[in-house]
């Protein structure tokens, strides 16, 4: 009994070992990517609209860019007239996040203008809060986004 299972094992093993059971099949190969049409990497500056700001009372104004297919790589803030202080900017992501720009606080001046990279991101809101000086005129601000065309 014992010499058959022995010779068993031994036919089993040399055929196993005569036939490749190593055998793995290959990785299907991913299909290549489209290329993506030349979009000229041209900045395209898009108004989101202008603020008045109050003299004695900060006030939060809302901005919507109307399309949240463009990717915006920049926020920028102008002054039209008056002074304007800012007092915060916060941008609202296409996913949810919000994050505050601090290099935008401060006071804009008359023709004037700040700005601050947002690295290609979707903007779904943007959201100031400003205040004028107690001397001169109410500010206005109008507030532009950069988007590649």
């Amino acid at each position: 009994m014992k010499s058959l299972v022995l010779i068993i094992l031994l036919l089993t093993t040399s055929l196993a070992q005569s036939q490749n059971f190593d055998y793995r099949p290959e990785r299907p190969s991913r299909p290549e990517r489209p290329e993506r049409p030349d979009r000229g990497d041209r900045l395209i500056i898009k108004s989101l609209g202008s603020l008045k700001t109050n003299k004695f009372v900060a006030e939060t104004f809302s901005f919507y860019p109307s399309r949240y297919s463009e990717r915006a790589y920049q926020i920028e803030l102008v002054g039209l007239r008056g002074n304007a202080d800012i007092k915060s900017v916060q941008i609202q992501y296409g996913n949810g996040e919000v994050e505050e720009l601090y290099e935008l606080r401060g006071t804009i001046k008359k023709d004037r203008k700040n700005r601050a990279a947002l690295y290609g991101r979707y903007v779904q809101e943007v959201r100031i809060v400003a205040i004028s000086e107690l001397i001169g005129s109410r500010g206005v601000v109008q507030v532009n986004l950069g988007v590649l065309r």
